[in-house]
């Protein structure tokens, strides 16, 4: 009986194959007679022997650690100065772009309060997240101006203060969340604002979206698991 032929396996290292991927990155890619087997992102820890050959490091799972977050200052900062499309946008937007009405200073996590813009231009992020349940402590005209002296972040939903966190880690004063910076007992203000909503997402220096909060409460910077 023939004996079956042997199988023809290659192994490579090659540079990544969209433009998404961090520069120098690397794929791993696996052939066997021919065919592509597999092929993946290739990173490993510092202390891993093949640390000297592999360019990129383990995925970080601690999100909302300040490392974590240094990291990612470091990715905005890079796309602001580095990208010459994100520059033409910054250029033409950002430099003239008006406030939105009020914005939430973060300049003290532990004590945040509302900021009326009064037509002021600048940087600031939004938040983009799913509600998902009420929320008891949103901005209305009876407590709008007890806002602007301060917030108290134990009233607020995890998802809310996770945002406030972040940006205050990424060197930015100013965050809008509908939640606090549209007056929610006032149609008036709600359809004045609402009407806005496209200008403050485009306008804004960064959008945080919470994409894996299902509701306000959850928050989003859990770490993360350390899944294959």
């Amino acid at each position: 009986m023939p004996s079956a032929s042997p199988v023809k396996i290659i192994v490579g290292i090659k540079p990544p194959s969209n433009e998404v991927s961090p520069p120098h990155a690397q794929e791993l890619a696996v052939c066997a007679n021919g065919l592509l087997r597999f092929e993946g992102y290739l990173y490993t820890s510092t202390k891993d022997p093949a640390a000297g050959c592999v360019v990129a490091r383990s995925r970080v799972l601690d999100i909302g650690s300040p490392h974590a977050l240094a990291l990612a200052k470091d990715c905005v900062d890079e796309c602001a100065r580095g990208h010459a499309r994100c520059r033409a946008l910054l250029a033409s937007h950002e430099s003239d772009a008006l406030l939105p009405t009020r914005l939430i200073d973060c300049s003290d996590p532990s004590r945040p309060r509302l900021a009326p813009t009064d037509g002021l231009r600048g940087k600031y992020c939004a938040l983009s997240y799913v509600w998902g349940e009420p929320q008891p402590h949103s901005t209305l005209t009876s407590n709008v101006h007890v806002y602007t002296a301060g917030i108290n972040p134990a009233n607020l939903p995890q998802t809310i203060r996770d945002a406030i966190y972040v940006t205050h880690e990424l060197g930015m004063q100013y965050l809008w969340a509908d939640t606090l910076c549209i007056i929610q007992d006032s149609g008036q203000d709600k359809r004045r604002e609402l009407a806005r909503m496209h200008r403050i997402y485009r306008d804004a220096h960064l959008t945080i979206i919470a994409s894996d909060a299902r509701k306000v409460s959850e928050g989003f910077l859990q770490d993360r698991p350390d899944a294959a």
